[in-house]
């Protein structure tokens, strides 16, 4: 036992703590504030809008978040990318990134307002100001996060992922004072005002970061062409994870997908310190060239992933019959949803370790096949199993992909080492 303690210690101290700064866990700590902000939202939400009225906010959102990786073209990692290379003035950067979100935002605002009122029955409204809070003023209030993490502005990283959470859940709260029945157009008002405080803000953030925007500089077009490479693979992940949730409320309606979302929502939030740690351990891997130590590397975070996997797994089971009582009784179904889902982390484990072995060796374009191939999948079944077995068949569907994606992640990464003449040990 005291072995074991001492490695676990060793392979943070000397591995992981060492490429650890103080801005590393300003973000990490952003991203767990960020969470329990949400959950908060969530928990109100739920609770004031019941489950079908949930469902159908839920479906609309999914449906935006599906998009808002093409809003802006990349432009937040070509951002960073030119800010390093000093290719343009931070000034110059600023007022073109915000041209790119506010035009691509627009673009994507259109097909999704067509596309949603057309398959939904929700009405335009609700539909443009959900759009407009996910397409666009979110990805502007992030926009300070970038420019702070280039300046290893940790404090204001972990700021400004918490501004448009906070006001969120700040208006909806003040709200409930004045009505006490929530409906997805007083919701959508109040996201959309959430969001657009938020990302003022943010915008405030950043001027006094670079200063004023400078809007009089020349766009530059080959933004968008060096933005690619970062679109593909956003936007395979975020169809990933929403996908189902728009198939679940076309096929099954709103009142199916509220305590299918609650769920999948509650067993997301166990996923964030593992994803943090994929984050840490990422720069991590870029920055080793012995493929021995990146070998020793990936297992030690193996290990300590697996492990927090099958405690937070043990964790969802006895959570799971609360869940009534903290999202309301009509999300009694919520309780089956978990119990289907509790493993996930385990098994997201095992997947996001070995799909970020991928990336820090350098094969993210595998990484990306893969996961194309898993979300092309997961649509087929959802199609299948969704009128045989209900949201029950969503949520083995998604079990049954993430085990897959985990599998052929873990043997495209020993195969790339084989080839760069090392044997993994």
């Amino acid at each position: 036992m005291c072995a074991a303690a001492n490695w676990i210690e060793n392979f943070f101290r000397k591995m992981i703590f060492q490429s650890m700064s103080k801005n590393v866990l300003w973000n990490m700590l952003g991203l767990i504030f960020r969470a329990l902000i949400q959950a908060g939202y969530l928990i109100v939400l739920s609770r004031n809008m019941g489950a079908e009225g949930y469902g159908a906010f839920a479906g609309l959102v999914s449906l935006a978040i599906l998009l808002s990786p093409l809003s802006g073209w990349g432009v937040a990692y070509v951002l960073i990318k030119r800010l390093s290379n000093k290719q343009n003035s931070a000034k110059a950067l600023l007022a073109s990134a915000i041209k790119q979100i506010l035009i691509s935002g627009f673009v994507l605002l259109v097909l999704m307002s067509i596309s949603a009122h057309s398959f939904f029955s929700i009405d335009i409204r609700s539909i443009i100001l959900l759009g407009v809070s996910e397409l666009i003023l979110v990805p502007i209030s992030l926009i300070a996060v970038n420019f702070a993490l280039f300046f290893e502005r940790g404090s204001i990283v972990a700021l400004a992922m918490c501004l448009v959470p906070v006001f969120r859940l700040f208006i909806v709260i003040a709200f409930l004072f004045i009505e006490s029945n929530l409906d997805i157009r007083i919701i959508s008002e109040i996201h959309f005002y959430g969001s657009m405080f938020g990302a003022l803000i943010s915008l405030c953030v950043v001027y006094a970061m670079v200063g004023t925007p400078d809007f009089k500089f020349k766009y530059d077009w080959s933004l968008i062409s060096e933005g690619n490479d970062y679109v593909a693979g956003s936007l395979v992940s975020s169809m990933y994870t929403e996908a189902d949730k728009i198939i679940i409320l076309q096929m099954l309606g709103a009142a199916a997908l509220g305590p299918y979302a609650v769920a999948f929502r509650v067993v997301s939030v166990f996923l964030l310190p593992i994803t943090a740690l994929a984050s840490v351990v990422l720069p991590r891997l870029f920055a080793l060239t012995d493929l021995k130590k990146i070998l020793t590397l990936i297992k030690g975070t193996m290990i300590f992933s697996v492990a927090y996997g099958l405690l937070a797994a043990v964790v969802l089971k006895y959570f799971a019959p609360m869940t009534p009582l903290i999202f309301g009784a009509e999300f009694f179904n919520s309780i089956d949803i978990i119990l289907l889902l509790f493993l996930w982390p385990l098994i997201y484990a095992i997947k996001i370790v070995s799909a970020t072995a991928l990336t820090g060796i350098g094969s993210q374009r595998i990484r990306v096949y893969i996961e194309s191939a898993g979300l092309f999948l997961m649509i087929i079944l959802n199609i299948f199993v969704l009128p045989l077995i209900g949201i029950t068949g969503s949520a083995l569907s998604l079990l049954i992909i993430e085990m897959l994606i985990a599998i052929f992640c873990g043997i495209s990464f020993f195969y790339q080492i084989k080839h760069k003449g090392i044997k993994p040990v």
